[in-house]
């Protein structure tokens, strides 16, 4: 077995072996285009490493075959509304649309405006460009990939709101990990996004995980299906195994792999995890990890912890997708190996 390795451990780069998410896709196009229109806004949330940029810029690539879509990527760190004019102002001008806005900012276009004559604010042009884009059958779509709390993020979901209540054809697409998302819930002019419809990206189906590890490595299903569920449907540890794999063969054992698979999983992903919890949050990981039955009682007793404030801390744990509280009585991570890497490394992120 020769060539290029087919997985790939960079976050955001679209590897060339990987499970489809196309019903989160398919979710989004239709809801998008189909009439009549039902939302103009989705948010794709999960845990670092499950794939939420890799369907984002999927996404992306799809509407921009769209004949009447014109999509604008912004991020946080620029003025945001003014990025989004002059980037309007260019995409509309390079579809043959008529303009006539009275522009002001120069670097977009040099048009002169009497000394005496009302500055208009931004948010003005950008309203009269989306007018200009509704009379010419165009939707705009404004992807922000990792979306959090930020001045430019304020300033533009008030001009978002503005715009939609007003039915123009502007939409939005963002990402963000859970507890980005949540911090929005109580920041003003930001609580729609909290709200906003949702596509919370989960475990990978292992059967398709296995699938993938048999055709692409030439391994026997047996040892495929052992793979799949070491990864425990974690989209970067579904890659990240592949990719080792590949880079070890031939493989005597699976086993073997697991120095390599730890670190990379450790450095690419949960020591930054790690990193965002708080002490009590840690306090808790901790216990689960140490507490070999799993039960809720034996996890709290080891924290050392009333059941109001465990109470507390696990719902805070289990909103940041990382245990499964599914099974009564019983917690476990959703993460493949994170306990190993609480017990062993941890400390060395704290």
């Amino acid at each position: 077995m020769a060539g290029k390795n087919p997985f790939t451990v960079s976050f955001g780069r679209p590897p060339v072996e990987y499970v489809s998410r196309a019903l989160n896709h398919d979710r989004v196009m239709d809801t998008f285009t189909e009439m009549p229109v039902t939302d103009q806004i989705y948010i794709i949330s999960g845990l670092r490493g499950t794939g939420k940029t890799v369907l984002f810029s999927s996404l992306i690539k799809d509407f921009r075959r769209l004949d009447d879509w014109i999509v604008i990527q912004l991020n946080t760190y620029n003025d945001m509304t003014e990025s989004l004019y002059s980037e309007l102002y260019y995409a509309l001008s390079q579809n043959d649309v008529s303009l006539d806005v009275e522009v002001g900012i120069p670097e977009v276009a040099r048009v002169s405006v009497r000394s005496d004559a009302p500055k208009r604010t931004t948010d003005s042009l950008i309203r009269s460009l989306l007018e200009t884009a509704d009379r010419d059958g165009k939707r705009v779509l404004v992807a922000i990939d990792d979306i959090s709390k930020s001045a430019g993020m304020r300033k533009f979901a008030k001009l978002f709101q503005e715009m939609i209540g007003d039915e123009l054809p502007l939409y939005f697409l963002g990402t963000g990990i859970p507890e980005n998302i949540d911090e929005l819930k109580d920041v003003k002019d930001l609580t729609f996004l909290y709200r906003a419809p949702r596509i919370i990206l989960g475990p990978l189906d292992l059967s398709e995980i296995a699938f993938r590890y048999q055709h692409a490595l030439e391994i026997p299903i047996d040892s495929a299906n052992a793979m799949a569920k070491m990864t425990k449907g974690y989209s970067f540890a579904f890659q990240a195994l592949g990719y080792i794999y590949w880079e070890h063969r031939p493989v005597q054992s699976i086993d073997d792999l697991m120095p390599d698979y730890d670190r990379l999983l450790t450095s690419a992903s949960y020591s930054k995890m790690w990193s965002e919890l708080s002490d009590l949050d840690k306090t808790v990981c901790r216990a689960i990890a140490s507490t070999d039955s799993g039960r809720v009682k034996d996890i709290r007793d080891t924290a050392g912890m009333d059941s109001n404030l465990f109470n507390s801390y696990r719902n805070r744990l289990r909103e940041r997708e990382l245990i499964d509280t599914s099974t009564y009585g019983k917690i476990s991570f959703t993460l493949p190996r994170f306990a190993e890497f609480i017990n062993d490394r941890s400390e060395l992120y704290d």
